[in-house]
């Protein structure tokens, strides 16, 4: 794709879905206006995957890549994204309103991602000019949505996390109702850990 106002555009309106949708290779270059690539909401948008693309134009407007939507994210392995004229304030990956579990990985050559990596923690690009986009492992826990918790006779198991220690057994542990959900899938769990003599 060269010389487009946006390179690829994947939107999911409302009662519609955009998923699993394969793009292997291929350049996106030359003049972009606006975005190399958008994916977006409101309807589902996800698991659409990019392998092995560059998308390199020399500036766009609001990013090469823009990830916008609870119900929407990307899947980009191999990808190398170039922006020798970009705008030093505007990021070259943009991910927002609440879209999560996005996998990236590849390089990058000009500017930052805006993301919440918590939300992201597979956003991971090297960088030869400076330094590399990835979530910190040191403050990055996994599975900080609590996805898959589940009760088996009475114990509280959740992936990747376990409950330890004085009292761990007698832990008081409830899921908020789906209704009260932060973004799809993600809800808030309340620990009531019993007083203790020391």
């Amino acid at each position: 794709v060269r010389h487009a106002k946006v390179g690829i555009h994947l939107l999911a309106e409302d009662g519609s879905f955009v998923n699993h949708n394969h793009f292997h290779g291929g350049v996106i270059s030359g003049r972009m206006v606006e975005s190399g690539l958008i994916a977006e909401g409101p309807g589902p948008c996800n698991s659409n995957t990019f392998n092995n693309m560059a998308i390199e134009p020399p500036n766009t407007r609001d990013g090469h890549i823009i990830v916008r939507g609870s119900k929407t994210n990307v899947r980009m392995v191999g990808v190398r994204l170039e922006g020798t004229k970009q705008d030093p304030l505007i990021p070259m990956v943009s991910i927002a309103d609440g879209s999560y579990n996005n996998v990236l990985e590849g390089m990058i050559g000009h500017t930052f991602v805006s993301a919440d990596f918590n939300l992201n923690p597979d956003v991971n690009f090297l960088t030869y000019k400076g330094t590399s986009v990835r979530p910190n492992s040191e403050n990055a826990f996994r599975n900080t949505a609590f996805h898959g918790v589940s009760f088996v006779n009475e114990t509280v198991m959740i992936p990747d996390w376990k409950l330890s220690g004085d009292g761990a057994t007698s832990t008081s542990v409830a899921l908020s109702p789906s209704s009260e959900e932060l973004f799809p899938n993600h809800r808030v769990l309340n620990l009531t850990l019993p007083s203790t003599s020391s």
